[in-house]
């Protein structure tokens, strides 16, 4: 069984945060994984920030989760996933990829908005 301690989430498109595409987690996480819009909407995402941030400051964070948090301003939903997950105290774990992008050649029927070359893959990693 996978450990309820943690967030679980697929080892790939993490876009310098947590991937949040697809989760395993306790009910116990949920806030946390899925209160995104709450937190936007109440105010609490700027105190949020700020706390991690200041953690980051300090140094209390791994110099892996620093660099994952602190990069150049820009907050993709993924890294907005990792800083919420950080202020619960939540480390995510990783399972392999259950699922990967096709890329398509942008013609009828292709839905794919990626043109990936000889690859039938978005990702390397995929």
């Amino acid at each position: 069984m996978l450990d309820a301690a943690h967030v679980w989430v697929p080892d790939v498109d993490h876009n310098r945060g947590v991937n949040d595409r697809h989760a395993v987690l306790s009910r116990e996480h949920a806030n946390a994984y899925l209160g995104s819009w709450e937190a936007l909407r109440s105010g609490k995402a700027a105190s949020v920030i700020q706390a991690v941030l200041t953690l980051i400051h300090l140094g209390e964070l791994g110099d892996q989760d620093a660099r994952k948090i602190a990069h150049d301003g820009e907050i993709s939903a993924e890294y907005w996933l990792q800083i919420r997950l950080t202020f619960a105290g939540i480390k995510p774990k990783f399972f392999p990829p259950v699922a990967f992008v096709a890329c398509g050649a942008q013609e009828l029927p292709s839905k794919s908005g990626w043109i990936c070359g000889h690859r039938v893959y978005k990702y390397k990693g995929e």
